[in-house]
Formats: structure tokens, C-alpha cells, sequence
């Protein structure tokens, strides 16, 4: 995810997209609702409208309430405005009142009061459509015939219609709240996770799921813990190795250290010693002092080789030509030295990521310690293979048991340990005071 996010708009983004996929959501299942809903109206209000009990029921109550307001208010035949002004109130009824044969008022055409019907053809008022039930309707000064037809599905679609609409927007605003509170309840839990982080348990991993911003957040709050966790674990294995170095290096420059002291005062304080033994003495010292340097010159390395700054290293591309020039110089050197080299190459061309002069420091350990310690009796095997996305070098040769065998703290191995792990590769080593074996493990790209 680009670094300008920020400057998108809302609905640019990933979590603005699904907010308006959530609204649609809710949108389209209200409207499912809805049109369900009306399809269930079409059945159950066509059902009743069909029902002649139903119809004959509550027409009979219209025909009683329109009874009622004619008594509560004393109309006469003549003031048929006021009925008129009942049925424009009672909406989705249709009404027509007949004084024997003449019709005083139709609700359904546009017909002046007094029309006498039996002038013309249109014998029934409602065209012809049937037999219609007439009911008797009391006025103040005299009883007329009605008949009345009540639309039903109209004198109730306002209130159907608002009930449709009313849960409709209740299913919009419940998916609508589902949606939108799983995201809520992931920001609480995130926001409950860090609250966790700070408290110092640094061990508690950070819920990541989706892929929007408030997942692109999490993924980064997660990362910034791993990478603190893995600093924190870094720098106390700095210490402790650091700790450990002293420790032994202590011991190991104390003790030439302290037979160079003793020479020394042998050769400033015996006044009767021979010319050999100043030049016996004078060369052991010079041995131990020297001794004393490549200890220092170890510690220097090690230091260099620990540094935690990775943008120092000159890493480049290599193919695996590159590890066998480097040991075929020193092979060759073996050789002139009169040892004898059984190689062995069966690695395949692969890619290295490394820092050239840094490998050159640990292929330069490997064979010191061979040019040091080794039998030249024995053979050394050197042998170079890949698998598993590695490439291993391994070096192993006779340990020659006449050399004198200086006691040391093993920096060279941890510099080469060092330099390997921050290749993400690794440095092992095998000594059975027989034989000693290095392995060069390199991670392919």
C-alpha cells in the first residue's frame, strides 16, 4: 500500500469501497423485503377482496358509520354537500343514493343532484357491473336506497404501504448495523490488543484480518512488535556474547601475557644468564607477544563482525562460480604447501546475496585453522553441494596431534557465525579432537 493513502479520497480507498458495498447490501436486501412483502400483500388483500363475507362485513360497518354521522348531524334528503363531504373524507369508497327511480347523488361521474336514471339506458349506476346489494339509509326526512362499493385494498394502502416501508428500514438499518459492527468490534479488539502491547506483553500477537486500512494498520502494528521483539533478542544476545568475550578473552591474553611478564623479568633482573637463553627467551617472548596481537586482531574482527548496522554491508549478486574462485585460492595455496585436497563439487548454479569481502573473512578462518591444525598425512575434503534452496561448503580435514594446540576462546567461529547469520545463513563446526569440520551454509535467492 502506496505512503499517499492519506490523500485519497474516502471512497477511493479500500475501506470506503466496503462501507458503500455495505450500504448497498443493506439497500438490496431491504428492497427484497419489500417486494417480498408486497407479493404477500397481492395474495392475502387479493384474498380477502374476493372473500364476499369479508366484503358484505365491513361494507355493512362503512354503510353504519356513514348511518351514525347522518343522525349525529340531522342531514335531510336534500343536503346531500354534506354527504359528499363524508365520502371525500372516507376515501376509496363509492357511493350512490336513489329516491325510487331518481338518482340524487353518484359519487362515480360528474352528474348534476336530481338525474332521474330512468331517462336513460344506465339502469344501474355502477355501469352495468351487477347486481349490487342496497341498503336503506335514514335521513332526516326520508329513507333512500344506497348502494356502496368500498375499496378495500385502497382505504388501506397507506397503511400497508408505511408497514412495507417501516420494515423494510428496519431490515436496512439491522444489515447496515451487522456489517458495520463487525468492523467496529475489530477496531475495539485491536484497540484492546494494543492497550495489551503497552501494558509490556510484548508476546500478545495483533489480530490481523481482511485486507483494507484498518487491516494494513494492524499487519504494521504486528510487524513493529516482531521487530522489536527480534531487536530486543538481538541485543541481549550482543550482551551476553559480549559478556562471554570478555570473560574468556580475559583468560586467554592473561596467560601469554603473564609468561611474557616472567621472560621479561628474567631477562632485566638474572644478572648471570647466558647469551642462548637471552636469545631463548627473547624469541619466546616475541611468540607470546605476538600471540597477544592475534588475540587483539580477533577481538577487532569479532567487533566489526557483530556490528548490527545491515546498511553497511555491500551485499551483491552472485552466481556460485564466486565460492569456488575464492576456495580454489586458497586450495591452490593447500597444495603448494603439500597437503593433499580431495574436492569434491556437485552444487548447481545458483544465486548468492552476499557481501564478497565479509565471506572472504570466514573462508580466510576456515583455512588458517586448516594451515594450522591439520595432518598432512591425512586428506581434507572439500566439498560444495546444494539443496534445499542452500549452498553448503564443507571443509574437513585430520586434526595433526604433534601441533601445539594454543588454548583459545573460539572468536574465529564467532565471527564467522556472526557473518553467516547476517547473510540468514550459517556457520557450523564439528570437533571430536580427531577430526574438525566446517560447514558454510548460504541461502539461495
Amino acid at each position: 500500500m502506496s505512503e499517499n493513502v492519506g490523500k485519497k479520497k474516502f471512497w477511493q480507498t479500500r475501506l470506503g469501497a466496503q462501507l458503500i458495498l455495505t450500504t448497498l447490501t443493506s439497500l438490496l436486501a431491504a428492497t427484497v423485503v419489500f417486494f417480498a412483502l408486497s407479493a404477500v400483500e397481492f395474495k392475502v388483500v387479493g384474498h380477502f377482496l374476493h372473500d364476499e363475507a369479508f366484503i358484505d362485513k365491513n361494507t355493512s360497518y362503512v354503510v353504519s358509520e356513514m348511518q351514525k354521522y347522518i343522525d349525529d348531524n340531522n342531514i335531510s334528503s336534500t343536503e346531500m354537500y354534506k354527504v359528499d363531504g363524508w365520502v371525500r373524507k372516507n376515501r376509496g369508497i363509492s357511493l350512490v343514493l336513489i329516491d325510487g327511480s331518481r338518482v340524487i347523488y353518484d359519487s362515480t361521474l360528474i352528474r348534476p343532484y336530481g338525474f332521474d336514471s330512468s331517462e336513460t339506458n344506465d339502469s344501474d349506476p355502477f355501469h352495468n357491473k351487477g347486481q349490487r346489494k342496497v341498503y336503506d339509509i335514514q335521513f332526516s326526512d326520508k329513507t333512500l336506497s344506497a348502494m356502496m362499493i368500498v375499496f378495500f385494498g385502497y382505504r388501506f394502502a397507506n397503511i400497508v404501504t408505511a408497514a412495507k416501508v417501516a420494515l423494510s428500514s428496519g431490515v436496512f438499518a439491522m444489515v447496515l448495523f451487522l456489517l458495520i459492527k463487525r468492523k467496529t468490534d475489530y477496531i475495539n479488539r485491536l484497540a484492546d490488543e494494543i492497550s495489551i502491547l503497552e501494558g509490556g506483553n510484548l508476546e500478545y500477537n495483533i489480530t490481523v484480518k481482511g485486507s483494507d486500512e484498518i487491516s494494513y494498520l494492524a499487519r504494521n502494528i504486528e510487524d513493529m512488535r516482531k521487530a522489536f521483539i527480534e531487536r530486543i533478542k538481538s541485543e541481549k544476545e550482543v550482551v551476553s556474547a559480549s559478556y562471554s568475550l570478555v570473560t574468556a578473552m580475559s583468560h586467554d591474553l592473561r596467560t601469554p601475557l603473564t609468561v611474557l611478564m616472567g621472560y621479561l623479568d628474567i631477562l632485566e633482573n638474572k644478572k648471570d644468564i647466558t647469551d642462548d637463553d637471552k636469545k631463548l627467551f627473547i624469541s619466546k617472548s616475541r611468540k607470546k607477544a605476538y600471540q597477544i596481537k592475534q588475540l587483539s586482531d580477533q577481538l577487532f574482527e569479532y567487533f566489526l563482525a557483530v556490528a548490527p548496522d545491515d546498511d553497511k554491508m555491500e551485499k551483491e549478486y552472485y552466481q556460485t562460480e564466486v565460492i569456488n574462485e575464492m576456495a580454489g585460492d586458497y586450495i591452490f595455496t593447500l597444495e603448494e604447501k603439500g597437503y593433499n585436497i580431495d574436492c569434491r563439487n556437485t552444487a548447481e548454479n545458483v544465486k548468492l546475496y552476499i557481501d564478497v569481502q565479509l565471506i572472504h573473512r570466514v573462508f580466510d578462518n576456515v583455512f588458517s585453522n586448516i594451515l594450522k591444525y591439520a595432518d598432512k598425512e591425512q586428506p581434507i575434503t572439500i566439498l560444495t553441494k546444494t539443496y534445499d534452496s542452500k549452498l553448503v561448503f564443507s571443509a574437513k580435514n585430520f586434526v595433526n596431534k604433534s601441533t601445539e594446540m594454543v588454548e583459545s576462546s573460539n572468536i574465529g567461529i564467532e565471527v564467522c557465525k556472526r557473518i553467516m547469520k547476517r547473510h540468514e545463513g550459517e556457520f557450523d563446526v564439528f570437533d571430536d579432537g580427531e577430526c574438525f569440520e566446517a560447514n558454510i551454509i548460504f541461502k539461495t535467492e
